[in-house]
Order: structure tokens, then sequence, then C-alpha cells
């Protein structure tokens, strides 16, 4: 193979491999997908990337690990996360609420996402449904 034609291989491949890191990055444009994506994430047990679509404020507030924690007592509770039923949107002043009504193997619960204008989680709460 000629030098130039390694060249042009070598300057492909990077090129995918950039187009493709980008497009796993992309920041959802709409609340319910980041909210679903956040609650999809730390389900798989990836918390660390799930606090990354975290705002400022909630990342001194809630760690990764803390996340972890309250899922893992979540999952005590109620079993293994088996998906979502509904999701609703509303907004309220400058964000949007994202509501997830969350299916466990023995039971349900809320899990309530604030999300800010810049696409950012703002906030962050589970509720036992009763």
């Amino acid at each position: 193979m000629s030098h130039r034609k390694r060249i042009i291989l070598l300057a492909l491949v990077l090129l995918t491999s950039v187009l493709v890191g980008c497009a796993a990055h992309r920041v959802p444009t709409d609340a319910k997908t980041l909210a679903m994506q956040v609650v999809d994430k730390i389900a798989s047990g990836n918390c660390d990337e799930a606090v990354g679509s975290f705002d400022a404020k909630m990342k001194t507030d809630v760690s990764a690990g803390t996340l972890s924690e309250e899922w893992q007592q979540i999952t005590k509770a109620y079993g293994a996360y088996k998906g979502e039923t509904f999701v609703r949107t509303r907004k309220k002043q400058k964000y949007d609420i994202v509501l997830i009504d969350c299916r466990f193997a023995q039971g349900s619960a809320y899990i309530v996402v604030a999300v800010d204008p810049q696409k950012q989680v703002a906030g962050f709460n589970i509720y036992a449904k009763h």
C-alpha cells in the first residue's frame, strides 16, 4: 500500500472515531429523553455517567456514591428494576419536570427529574408509591 493511501486510510479511521465519539456523547434535546437516560444509567450501575448530566449544584449535593446507595435502597425494598410504565412532563417556572412511573419486581416508585434550560438535571427525587 502506498504512503498516500495509508495516510488517507488513517485519516478516515480517525474521522470515523471522532464522529462515533461525538454521537455517543450527544446531549438530548428534550427533557423527557434526558430524564429517561439518567434513570437508565442509574439502573444499570453507571451512576458516574448519570451525575455527568447534573448541573453544578446537583454535582455538589449528590455524588455518584450517594446516588448508587439510594438506588440500592429502592431495589432492596422493591426488587429489580423492570422499566417505566409512563412518563409525563410539565413546565414549572424555567424547569421541565419529568415524572417517571417506574416498575420494580415487587412494586413501583415515582422518579421526578427537574431539567433546566441548559438541559442539565437540576433535581432528582425518588418517591415510593403507596
